[in-house]
This record gives structure tokens, sequence and C-alpha cells, in this order.
């Protein structure tokens, strides 16, 4: 299936500093998360490395409360622990507040600013960790192994376990159930890998001819290779019929299980309700959880896999809110005005920007491709705080597109 992340510099950049916001100094706990890749001409094995386990956890004050009134599993419940946390190292924030951004159209780009994939890129290029503990290629270049990180959970609190990639492998990409051409990544001469469950978190890839770029591939495609198979078996006609789930389709507002299935497979984050793996996930309150609306709300995933050097479950933010707006002219009078946390300025509009911008609690800043910001003034360190959370998390699927200057 084709890559869904969109290449946006603006978007990507802003949504970079969603979890990793409003830095505080902090003491660095040990440890790092390390891809080793093999080279071109001679493969060896590639080895992601678990991360050092973080000291000892919390979590966001509004998730606190939940957990003490019962509302909510404790934090220790809701994440990997051990070798299999992922700790985000050299950045630390504060919690709470949120993240604005305006829109001026229905963008399918919204919600994949937040997606996460087994594995990511950094700055450099190279492969880092994300969903998947270790990821290790055979000295031949035709088998892939990979271990997933223990104690992760969908966004509902159900396991992320290897079930969920083989399904999407097995009936969602293999067979093109969107129409989609199988991702070049898990292609040798021709041929698609053929995927198998090890155990409950283990998975392997054999293909019919080595493939050395397989792990750079993967990650430039966004590392994407799983889907919820507990939402989906209330879907597809293999697991409950034709008629049944044609009238699933219907009653989630859709004429066909095929139309069901390409806003579901291919705009995952932009369909409320649907289990996620990412730090946000769209509003399921009224007026709040469509992305074609005027407003609508991207909230805190409770059950958030990746923490910082000091054990604070990400993301800070408690939610990113979407304005619909009618342009430009809307749009930076709503940022001057103090509602917006990031707002792009036209070049024509710089300059009287640059002198209302301290009416709204702004300040300016230019970036290197020529983009100029209104940036609220809470947001500190844009965008060295943008570009280092995008290795670190949020956006790293997107780093070839913005960072750099968005060359």
């Amino acid at each position: 299936m084709a890559n869904p992340y969109a290449k946006k510099a603006l978007f990507c950049l802003c949504i970079g500093i969603v979890c990793f916001s409003g830095c505080r100094k902090k003491e660095p706990a040990p440890g790092k998360n390390a891809v080793t890749e093999a080279p071109a001409k001679a493969p060896s094995p590639e080895v992601t490395k678990a991360p050092t386990e973080a000291r000892t956890a919390s979590e966001a004050p509004m998730l606190e409360k939940l957990a003490q009134r019962g509302k909510c599993r404790p934090l220790l419940e809701r994440i990997p622990k051990g070798a299999d946390a992922f700790v985000s190292e050299g950045i630390t924030g504060t919690y709470g507040g949120e993240l604005s951004f305006a829109a001026s159209t229905p963008s399918p780009l919204t919600g994949q600013l937040f997606a996460e994939g087994l594995v990511a890129l950094s700055k450099d290029g190279t492969v880092i960790p994300a969903l998947a503990k270790s990821v290790t290629v055979s000295a031949d270049g035709r088998g892939v192994t990979i271990k997933l990180r223990e104690g992760t959970r969908w966004s509902d609190g159900v396991p992320f376990t290897a079930d969920d990639c083989l399904f999407y492998y097995n009936s969602l990409c293999l067979p093109r159930i969107c129409g989609e051409e199988i991702p070049g990544c898990f292609l040798a001469s021709g041929s698609p890998a053929v995927m198998e469950k090890v155990d409950r978190y283990t998975l392997t890839l054999t293909f019919s001819a080595a493939k050395p770029s397989f792990l750079s591939e993967f990650a430039r495609a966004g590392g994407i290779c799983f889907a919820p198979e507990h939402f989906y078996a209330n879907l597809l006609p293999e697991y409950m019929g034709e008629s049944s789930a044609l009238a699933k389709a219907k009653a989630m507002g859709y004429e066909s299980v095929k139309e069901a299935l390409r806003a579901t497979v291919l705009q995952p984050m932009n369909f409320s309700g649907l289990p996620s793996l990412n730090a946000y996930v769209l509003s399921e309150e009224e007026g709040k959880n469509a992305v074609t609306g005027a407003y609508y709300e991207f909230v805190r995933n409770p059950f958030y896999w990746k923490l910082d050097q000091t054990g604070c479950q990400l993301p800070y933010f408690d939610k990113v809110t979407f304005t619909r707006t009618s342009g430009e002219e809307q749009r930076i009078l709503l940022a001057l005005e103090g509602y917006l946390s990031v707002c792009e300025l036209p070049a024509e509009k710089r300059e009287q920007a640059q002198m209302d911008a301290a009416r709204g609690g702004y300040h300016v800043v230019n970036w290197e491709n020529g983009q100029c910001f209104l940036i609220k003034n809470t947001i500190q360190n844009f965008p060295e705080v943008a570009a280092e959370a995008a290795v670190r998390g949020i956006g790293a699927a997107h780093i070839e597109t913005w960072y750099d200057g968005g060359k």
C-alpha cells in the first residue's frame, strides 16, 4: 500500500514541538536508542537497541486524577516497562495546555502528522527504533526479525501484538484491499516478502532475494506495518460475512465496505474512534470529532508508549486543536489576537506582523528556507526544539521533508 504520509513542511515542523515544548532543566537518565545499519555492499545484522529503563514513571495530572478515580488504568499498566520502554533522551518539558492551529480547508494531512511507525529516521538518515524494540537483518539480507515492545497498547487499551502486524500485512497490504500498491520496501526482485509470527511479540520477514536496503526504505515509508485487528474484525467480510460487514460500513456513514476501508486504512488518524498508537487521537466528542468540521481536537492518548528522560509519559500538551478559517487574513488575525500557537506568515505580511506580534504574545521566527512564523512566546527554542523533537518522536517519519530548511 502506498505510503499515506504527506510531505508538508510547515505542519511537520509545527507538530515536532507537540511532545517536546516547554523545556526545563532535568538531570538526564542514562541510555540510548540506536540502530546500526548494515553497509550497502556487505549486508550484516542491523539491530535496534532497546533503551535504558527510565526513572520512576510519572504522568500528566489529568491522567493521574482519572487513575485515582478509577476512570483510567494506573500508568504502569498502560506503558511498556523495563527494556521494552522507549525513553526519549535530551528533551524535557512540562505538562498541560494545548497547541492550536488554523486550517483553511479540510486536510487529510492533519492527523497523519502524529503518525508513528515501527522504526523512524534520525536527522542524519540513520534508522532509530520506535514501536519496534529491535529489528535485525540477517547476514544474507534475506531475513528480517522484528521484536515489538511488550506492554504497548492501542488507545483503547487493547494490547498491540504481532497479530496486528500480521493482520495488516496479510489481510490489508498484500491483497491490496484499498487498491494501493504494495510498498517497495516489502518487495525484492518484484516478489513480496513472507511475514510469519514467531510469538506474541516477534515477527519475521523472508525475502526471495537479498534486501539490504529494507530498513532505510521501511523507515522512509513511515515504518507502518500494523492495524488494529480487533477493530477490523467488526468490518471485514471474512470476519463477519458480507451482509454484516455492509451493515457496519453503512452504520459508519459509508455506502460500501470498500469506502469504509479506504477511509480507515489510508487515513486512520483522521477517523474518530479508531484505535491508535499515536500520542494524540481524534476526539470522539460531538462537534470536535471531524477534520471536515469548523473546529476539531486531537486529545491525549492515555496509552501512549513513550517516556521522556526523567520518566514522564509523553506527550506534554493535553490536546492539539484546529480551527477552520476562511483564509489567510482570518488566520493571521486569529494569531495576532492570541488564539493560535503557530501561524505561517506570507512575505507581504511579515513587516506588519512583526510590529503587531507582541500584542498577541508572539515572536517572529524566520526559517532557513524562507518561511516565516508567528510563534507563541510560551513555545521556547523554536525551531531548535522542533528539530530535535522530530528525531525523537512526533514527526520523525517526515524528517526528510523539512529538516535542514525543508530542502
